[in-house]
């Protein structure tokens, strides 16, 4: 598969950049993902960080120089709505699971095997390298960045070779999701002021605004036909999980609680879907967002939900493995976070890594062996 890229960076460019020209609200994005991530709670009224030690976003050193010229994207069309693209076929990989992890001091990208072993660091940039997303087949790895100044979505190989740049634009880029048949990728972006769900054609990069509404629409992940998109939003309030078909319509809201419930993801045979919530954390408070996050299960039109994890620390970033039978998600539960994977019913939980520093975002490849 090939993408074009937007713009060629060259090294003298990179190396004069002064990142502290990033808008308030992606600092303040930054601080928020950094305290959940460490396991804080974000009081929204005073923009804190309270409770659990609190985690440092990382961030580059001002250098003092001027901002870097305005920069013309040529990667992405105006949005406009693409024809409905053909599946493609995709060579098959062997079952792996990458996340994210500082456990190098940066913010990276890892793979390792589904039991947690041969692991191996794809990313080593003093930026930060979030949201890992496999392709179809799992050859490739999507993943969000700040490594040149503002967030944007990159295209590896699954060894780490052939970077490529796919979004270009001021704003933030972040959360990419490849649909199952191999044609799109989807992601939220507040390249046109506010927080919404945009998919890119992977072929000829040309890209569809699907939501757009004053609130926060974010973490998109796909059905197993590709037919419909879910995702997380605070439109109505609080943090709630909605779905809507691929082209933007027919958007229908799946919780409806006083809480925050986020990260979900379809099942493999699109009969359920895993996100995390605090809804049993207690009466609800608002501006804050309390600690006990667990990880749930619904019904692919919101009923049955069913409470897979009990612990009393954070539980979080739930996905599927390609059969079905298995939820990978990070946990606090031991003292830092850390990769655990447990059955479909809340049974045999199992860690896979063990790490004083932060492990998150855990993603299966999307098929294979």
């Amino acid at each position: 598969m090939r993408f074009v890229l937007a713009l060629t960076l060259v090294a003298g460019l990179l190396a004069s950049c002064d990142f502290s020209w990033k808008s308030e609200a992606d600092k303040l994005h930054d601080l928020q993902v950094a305290c959940l991530t460490g396991g804080g709670v974000w009081n929204t009224s005073t923009s804190a960080c309270n409770g659990h030690a609190q985690a440092t976003p990382n961030t580059r050193p001002s250098r003092n120089s001027p901002p870097p010229p305005t920069r013309t994207p040529t990667l992405e069309a105006p949005a406009t709505l693409i024809p409905q693209p053909t599946a493609k076929p995709w060579p098959s990989a062997p079952d792996r699971l990458a996340f994210m992890s500082r456990r190098d001091g940066d913010w990276d990208i890892y793979v390792m095997d589904v039991d947690g072993g041969n692991l191996q660091q794809l990313t080593d940039n003093p930026g930060f390298d979030a949201d890992p997303a496999w392709s179809p087949g799992g050859t490739q790895i999507a993943f969000g960045s700040d490594r040149d100044g503002d967030w944007d979505i990159y295209v590896m190989d699954a060894d780490g070779g052939n970077l490529q740049q796919i979004t270009d634009v001021p704003g933030r880029d972040d959360g990419p999701a490849w649909s199952p048949d191999g044609t799109r990728i989807a992601f939220a972006s507040d390249r046109d002021g506010d927080r919404d769900i945009y998919i890119m054609d992977t072929d000829s990069g040309f890209l569809q605004r699907l939501t757009n509404d004053p609130g926060r629409d974010i973490e998109p992940a796909w059905s197993p036909d590709s037919s419909r998109v879910v995702f997380a939003s605070n439109r109505d309030g609080d943090y709630e999980i909605y779905a809507m078909d691929a082209d933007g319509g027919n958007v229908q809201r799946l919780t409806n609680t006083a809480a925050a419930n986020t990260s979900p993801a379809w099942s493999p045979d699109g009969t359920r879907i895993v996100f995390y919530s605090n809804r049993d954390s207690g009466p609800a408070i608002p501006g804050v967002l309390i600690g006990d996050y667990e990880i749930y299960i619904m019904d692919a039109d919101g009923g049955n939900v069913q409470r897979l994890t009990n612990d009393p620390d954070i539980d979080r970033d739930p996905a599927w493995s390609p059969d079905g039978t298995r939820i990978v998600f990070a946990s606090k539960r031991d003292g830092a976070f850390d990769i655990y994977v447990m059955d479909t019913e809340g049974g045999n939980v199992q860690r896979l890594t063990d790490h004083p520093d932060v492990d998150s975002q855990p993603a299966y490849t999307t098929g294979g062996g």
